[in-house]
């Protein structure tokens, strides 16, 4: 049995466990220490909001210069992320807008860049090197009408199917973003309304006969013009006609046509070709055939001219010597006309010299056929006595008449 002196002996105090901060008192705090007061403050809560009872463990309540730590950590992290959050990289080919608050504070190039985190600054990167298009003519059909989107009405009321690209890149990076709510939704209209601009000033067959640049062109005009008027930082590259026909019901009566409009282009080149090698042909005969007609014209003219002077010769001398200027003439005449002569009449009973035939004559002599002398022609006795006294005349007579006979 025990004595009541030793039933009553008092219990040694029990000691709470030492906290192992308390050695480290003064220095920087352990890792591993946060890292469990950490773990402390979140058995705490969690236990509050379960209601469990029990008795607290000292070792896990936080410390309050724990939880000043981790706060100082955890806003140094996001306060690090929130800040790099404001570098972004432009790509080649690209530019960035930056705005503050909405309005737009700069625009930067390609590189790497840093703006004021969000939502102080923000970034908005255009590609301003790619191709865009927008197609006109393609897509539902016209509200309310039911037509195709790519029918229009040209200038004689019929209906023309076509369709057409519009190539654009970004001219201004700050006009793209900002100065209109949709640029392509914009162009596009402007490619519609030019479009059917230029087709509605056409007549049906002409717009199947004109060239598919041609109309690409005037719809090019129109759309520059109107991008003019309201900028919104597009620059057109390209605009291109891809189709441009009759509606499909009728398609083939006009290819028909075509084909024939093409026929009729193709005879008529090749008349124009014809005409072309013809024409000067017949221009160069007409001017050779003129010329000669002149130059026959001048040689008989003067042909005239000098037969006329000679005979004002001969009268002259007429009128001076009458008698002997005709027995002249007469001897003249008389021997162009006996020269030509294949025979040779001679009186019955002279002896008459026959002179050699040329070398180039081909007929046969005739032989001379001997005529009595009183059927010859008798001369004048003045003709016969100046023949006789003055040869010399006589020759030169002779040769003037071969010369006049010659010409």
């Amino acid at each position: 049995m025990m004595t009541p002196e030793r039933q009553r002996a008092p219990r040694p105090a029990q000691q709470s466990p030492r906290d192992p901060r308390d050695d480290r008192r003064g220095g920087p705090p352990d890792l591993d220490e946060l890292w469990r007061d950490f773990n402390r403050r979140l058995n705490g809560l969690f236990r509050r909001g379960r209601g469990l009872g029990g008795p607290r463990r000292p070792d896990l309540q936080p410390s309050a210069r724990g939880t000043t730590t981790v706060l100082a950590v955890l806003a140094l992290v996001l306060g690090l992320a929130w800040i790099g959050g404001g570098i972004y990289i432009v790509q080649d080919g690209q530019q960035a807008v930056v705005t503050r608050f909405g309005t737009i504070v700069d625009v930067v190039q390609p590189g790497l860049h840093w703006r004021l985190p969000s939502p102080i600054e923000q970034q908005q990167v255009v590609d301003m090197a790619s191709l865009r298009s927008v197609d006109v003519g393609s897509g539902a059909d016209v509200p309310g009408t039911g037509a195709p989107a790519s029918a229009m009405l040209t200038a004689d009321q019929d209906i023309i199917d076509v369709r057409m690209s519009v190539r654009y890149r970004v001219g201004d990076a700050r006009a793209f973003l900002f100065a209109q709510r949709d640029p392509a939704a914009l162009l596009h209209a402007m490619a519609a309304q030019a479009l059917r601009a230029v087709i509605g000033g056409e007549r049906l067959d002409q717009l199947l006969a004109m060239p598919q640049s041609q109309l690409a062109a005037a719809v090019r005009q129109r759309i520059a013009a109107d991008l003019a008027s309201a900028p919104c930082g597009i620059v057109l590259s390209d605009v291109t006609v891809q189709s441009l026909r009759a509606p499909e019901p009728v398609r083939a009566a006009f290819d028909d046509a075509l084909k024939a409009a093409q026929q009729r282009d193709a005879l008529l080149r090749s008349a124009q070709a014809y005409a072309a090698d013809v024409v000067p042909r017949a221009q160069g005969d007409a001017d050779r055939q003129v010329q000669q007609a002149q130059a026959y014209r001048d040689r008989v003219v003067t042909r005239a001219q000098g037969d006329a002077a000679r005979f004002d010769l001969i009268l002259q001398q007429y009128r001076k010597a009458p008698r002997v200027t005709r027995d002249g003439l007469y001897l003249q005449t008389m021997r162009h006309i006996l020269s030509r002569a294949r025979k040779v009449i001679v009186p019955q009973g002279s002896v008459v010299q026959l002179p050699a035939a040329p070398p180039a004559a081909k007929s046969v002599a005739q032989p001379a056929v001997p005529i009595p002398a009183a059927s010859m022609p008798a001369l004048p006795p003045d003709a016969a006595a100046s023949a006789a006294s003055s040869p010399g005349a006589s020759d030169s007579v002779r040769d003037s008449l071969r010369r006049r006979a010659f010409r």
